[in-house]
């Protein structure tokens, strides 16, 4: 590279304008050669000797670096004179950021000094905003929150060290809610803290419910009060959403607040005053505790039916606009809509939803929603709504709520082999899973047993009689739960006879085990597992579940008379005299061993005496009393037994409890 250290600034600066004018020359004379047709006669210029050596004498260009270009020293491009070499920060850095000066101009960047300079100007931004002295709160009240959220702190070591926090951040606690951090540290300070403590955070924002309720992280301040406040808390914070319900459902973090209230937080009573707002204005000011549902509101003024309607249905899509399927309080007011809803305007409603029902299925109203849209969807609707179950079929059927819809489902789409195909085997490919839930088994049974009055609650049976007569289901629903049953019932008797221990551990399961069986064509599979249980099982565990032993005296006194024999012989056949020994400790066991010598009536003879011969070896001890009457009664005359049947009842009975 030349050197430019000797040149004169004055003489240097000529030097380039000339180079600058010898250059334009010079490329207008290329482009007048490239045409030739134009410029005919190309004139030549003569370069003195002076501008040849003034060419030679123009120095190179440097690379620029950030904001100045880099050279070893002399002149920069504005004409002033420098030396040694600096270093700037590239673009988009603050213009308060000061360089750094290396001298030499051979030596690393300090990263170190760097970063202590960012974070220098970060600070002094922030003490801009807050004080010093806010600073200095927060950054003890930060050392108390990390031992505050430590795993194995006791109880009254988290009340001392939220009593500590509670000091410090007691003047700023407004301050403190509206940041990120901050915000946190209250949140610790009401969820470990001592109800003192909570109670001070509260004094701190009952002034600004609706305003911290609304901030991006203040909002989990009022939740978490919510959750762990007292009653006077909760009632002030509901009492405060007055006027303002629509305006925290219309925000993305008010709607959560509002949730929490009103979906476990709230009585019946501050509920209706909740949802009341959305039905008039005239409920903003005025409450009515006499309206709980839009049916009151609408029958309170029917002249204003209408513009109630349309005033849900602009504030509904509003919602569905904003992605907020999976609140309670929308799946309230969108069931109540559809219950009054014009047919127009419900099958509208029913179309915009139809693609995210299952978003909703999680609550009762959520669940009843997509019941009403399984209903009213034709036939070509309902195939997309079958498909769109696949893979969250088990997820479904372990709903609380949920389950129903798919309970809906098996009533109104006529397309078996679609709802077996998409439905079914996937419930059947994962029946333990479904199984394990108290869903799960009422979907088993409803496939099994539609309607059971003794499993199914009557309100749930009542609500699915709403769809009976749909005007998109052709088939006869008898028609349509015998192609099903029949589907589920051979991997049904499978399942249950594999894991027999299941469904005898307790009251609740045998209980199922006894619904389940009564429906099933074939109970020998699954009886020849119980005797064999029975047999093997540390009895106990067994003696414990007594709804187990009724279920079998039930089976052994209530069915066909052939079906009776062949139940008893299986017993017979794989009960030892100690096992009946084992049976005979408890009332329900000596009741299910008298059913079984009643039911033995009818078998062979061969059959019936070993019966009685083992009965007898049955220690009369106490307890079994009730066992040697009915042997006794039994080895005389069987038409006896048969005759006292009635007086029987009361002992192999099968009562839910």
């Amino acid at each position: 590279m030349t050197s430019t250290e000797n040149i004169d600034p004055v003489e240097y600066k000529s030097i380039l304008e000339t180079a600058d004018k010898l250059n334009s020359k010079v490329q207008k004379l290329k482009r007048a050669a490239a045409k030739p047709e134009k410029s005919k006669s190309v004139k030549r210029i003569k370069i003195s000797e002076a501008d040849h050596a003034a060419l030679k004498k123009k120095p190179k260009k440097e690379k620029q670096e950030g904001n100045v270009a880099k050279t070893e020293g002399g002149i920069n491009k504005d004409g002033k004179a420098f030396n040694g070499k600096t270093k700037f920060q590239g673009k988009g850095e603050g213009k308060n950021f000061k360089p750094i000066k290396i001298e030499g101009g051979n030596e690393k960047t300090d990263w170190k000094e760097l970063k202590k300079q960012k974070k220098d100007l970060k600070l002094k931004r922030q003490t801009k905003k807050h004080s010093p002295s806010f600073h200095s709160l927060m950054d003890e009240a930060k050392q108390l929150w990390i031992t505050l959220t430590l795993k194995n702190l006791s109880k009254t070591k988290q009340h001392d060290v939220a009593a500590q926090m509670l000091e410090v951040v007691k003047d700023n606690i407004l301050k403190c809610s509206w940041k990120h951090d901050t915000s946190r540290y209250l949140q610790a300070l009401i969820s470990k803290g001592s109800p003192e403590a909570v109670d001070g955070v509260f004094q701190g924002l009952k002034d600004n419910v609706i305003e911290v309720a609304l901030g991006k992280y203040s909002h989990w301040c009022i939740v978490q009060l919510l959750k762990h406040g007292n009653k006077s808390h909760k009632q002030h914070i509901i009492s405060s959403f007055k006027e303002k319900v629509a305006k925290l459902m219309n925000s993305s973090f008010g709607c959560r607040v509002l949730e929490e209230a009103y979906n476990d937080h709230a009585t019946s009573k501050e509920r209706a005053r909740l949802i009341q707002e959305f039905y008039s204005l005239d409920y903003h000011y005025l409450k009515d505790d006499s309206i709980r549902s839009l049916k009151d509101a609408i029958d309170r003024k029917p002249e204003k039916k209408e513009e109630t309607l349309n005033r849900l249905n602009a504030l509904l899509k509003k919602q569905i606009e904003k992605g907020r399927w999976r609140l309670s309080l929308f799946h309230t007011l969108l069931y109540e809509y559809l219950n009054h809803a014009g047919e127009e305007d419900k099958k509208d409603m029913l179309e915009t939803i139809r693609e995210h029902l299952l978003e909703m299925v999680h609550t009762k109203e959520g669940a009843r929603v997509a019941m009403i849209s399984m209903w009213q969807s034709d036939k070509k609707a309902r195939k997309l709504i079958v498909k769109s179950l696949k893979g969250k079929v088990v997820d479904v059927c372990k709903e609380t709520h949920g389950y129903r819809v798919l309970l809906a489902l098996f009533d109104c789409v006529d397309d078996t082999v679609l709802v077996i195909k998409a439905i079914v085997q996937e419930i059947l490919s994962n029946i333990a899973d479904v199984m394990s839930s108290d869903s799960g088994r009422k979907v088993i049974l409803y496939l099994l047993a539609p309607r059971e009055k003794n499993f199914f609650d009557q309100d749930t049976i009542q609500y699915l009689a709403t769809g009976d007569g749909n005007p998109f289901t052709k088939k006869s629903i008898a028609d349509i739960h015998k192609e099903l049953k029949a589907a589920v019932v051979p991997a049904v008797n499978e399942h249950v006879a594999e894991n027999i221990s299941v469904y005898s551990g307790d009251n609740t399961k045998a209980y199922f085990l006894k619904v389940l069986m009564s429906h099933l064509p074939e109970k020998g599979q699954i009886l020849t597992s119980i005797a064999d249980y029975v047999a093997s099982e540390d009895w106990n565990n067994l003696a414990k579940v007594k709804a187990f032993w009724k279920m079998i005296a039930f089976f052994l006194r209530n069915g066909e008379k052939a079906e009776t024999i062949e139940s008893s012989s299986i017993f017979v056949k794989r009960w030892t005299p100690d096992v009946l020994k084992n049976i005979a400790v408890n009332f329900e066991g000596k009741a299910m061993l008298c059913a079984l010598v009643l039911s033995a009536k009818g078998t062979e003879e061969g059959n019936y005496k070993e019966l009685i011969k083992i009965m007898k070896t049955v220690s009369s001890s106490e307890g079994s009393e009730t066992i040697n009457k009915w042997i006794s009664a039994a080895s005389k005359d069987k038409d006896s037994v048969v005759n006292d049947i009635e007086s029987f009842k009361k002992i192999v009975s099968f009562k839910k409890k």
